[in-house]
């Protein structure tokens, strides 16, 4: 197969200030004396612990909210990473979850991140991958709403299980109410929901739990597809030129999936794999003719393929779909405003010409588009487009299509 190498600007997101309702409009039927308890325990007892979240939460929180908005998830509902990991990317529990979702490896693996091995002796673990984690927990969790239907319930077995959760529905005579099957769960469980739903109400009005939180901004990167096994050295040379230490010392913070250890060691990163740049490297190489000679080549839009702009898709979410640049998209649609998108607006789209072959055959579901299938199967968007002979983003209920080796 042809590899072409691709440089993919992502979008710089703002600061994000959260003005949502003070209490949370999607967790309802909790004992309003059970989440007032852990308003007290996260805003007074844990009140430091909360600001580090806090403060670190306006580095993924507008990401997260695009993500959950893409799979019909409540934007609330992402606050759930303050209880799991004080969103802290590295975080590792005694069961041997981690990440900022904390996944443990086999339910990681069912959601198609890659864990190559058992910890220490690892290499890749992309639990640590913030985006690839942030779409297995919205799709873990999205399944989970379609089997019990209200928010409450989803969180009690994205913490235990959906077998417990039917168990103890079981035992309160088929209930479906939280208050009448809780007592049939686990301490840990009946907390967690009044966990969440207390850490929702702090972070929409922290000022009025006395909190006033500085939020770290979004971090800029480029994607970078590698054309042959690369180590860390060989990418600060080529990127990095004059700022090679601070390239490397931003590569590891962006790309947490990479045992830091093994890679400042000399281990490659595979062929093909798809890592985050430091913006410095995109700014530093945007005038070289190294970089000229190495970006793809988008031909002039001729009708081309269209790409319906489906709820919560932004320009960096489509730039890594289809793996072109963001600013091609821009030239190729002269009415997008400040790199902003809107749900509806049909965008031209001219895709890199490439040499597949066919793989499996797949079934689309209803409401799948491109986006939704690349991000389930981690495959190149472009390929997929070409090798089905697409004209649009959106797919028909039932309609077998196939997907690129």
């Amino acid at each position: 197969m042809k590899k072409t190498l691709l440089l993919i600007f992502t979008s710089i997101l703002s600061i994000c200030l959260f003005s949502l309702p003070a209490k949370s409009q999607v967790l309802k039927g909790l004992d309003p004396k059970d989440v007032k308890h852990f308003e007290r325990v996260y805003s007074v007892k844990l009140k430091n612990h909360t600001l580090r979240g806090l403060k670190r939460s306006g580095r993924f929180m507008p990401a997260i909210e695009s993500v959950f908005s893409e799979y019909g998830i409540p934007a609330d509902i992402g606050w759930i990473v303050l209880v799991e990991s004080n969103f802290n990317e590295t975080a590792r529990s005694p069961a041997a979850a981690c990440g900022l979702f904390q996944f443990i490896a086999p339910t990681a693996r069912g959601y198609n991140l890659y864990v190559d091995g058992n910890w220490p002796d690892w290499f890749i673990d992309e639990r640590l991958e913030f985006y690839y984690a942030c779409h297995a927990s919205a799709s873990f969790l999205s399944e989970l709403y379609s089997q019990f239907g209200d928010w409450v319930t989803v969180l009690a077995a994205y913490n235990t299980g959906p077998g417990n959760v039917k168990k103890a529905m079981k035992r309160a005579g088929g209930s479906r109410k939280w208050l009448d099957y809780r007592k049939y769960l686990a301490k840990e469980t009946q907390e967690y929901t009044n966990r969440i739903a207390a850490v929702i109400n702090i972070a929409n009005n922290p000022q009025k739990f006395g909190l006033n939180p500085e939020y770290l901004p979004y971090i800029p990167f480029t994607l970078y597809i590698t054309r042959k096994p690369t180590s860390l050295n060989e990418l600060a040379e080529r990127f990095g030129k004059a700022h090679r230490e601070q390239f490397k010392r931003d590569f590891l913070i962006l790309n947490r999936q990479f045992n830091e250890k093994i890679l400042k060691s000399g281990r490659k990163i595979p062929k093909g794999y798809v890592a985050k740049l430091p913006e410095i490297s995109v700014i530093a190489q945007s005038s070289s003719a190294d970089h000229k000679q190495t970006k793809p080549a988008i031909p002039t839009p001729q009708g081309g393929y269209l790409h319906f702009v489906e709820e919560g898709e932004d320009l960096a979410m489509l730039a890594f779909i289809y793996r072109i640049a963001q600013q091609d998209i821009v030239k190729n649609n002269p009415f997008i405003e400040n790199y902003k998108l809107q749900a509806g607006i049909k965008l031209n789209l001219n895709l890199p010409e490439s040499d597949i072959s066919r793989g499996q055959v797949i079934q689309a579901k209803a409401g799948d588009t491109v986006g939704s299938i690349v991000m389930r199967l981690r495959i190149n968007g472009s390929h997929f487009v070409k090798l089905n002979n697409l004209h649009n983003s959106r797919l028909t209920e039932g309609e077998r299509y196939y997907v690129p080796k």
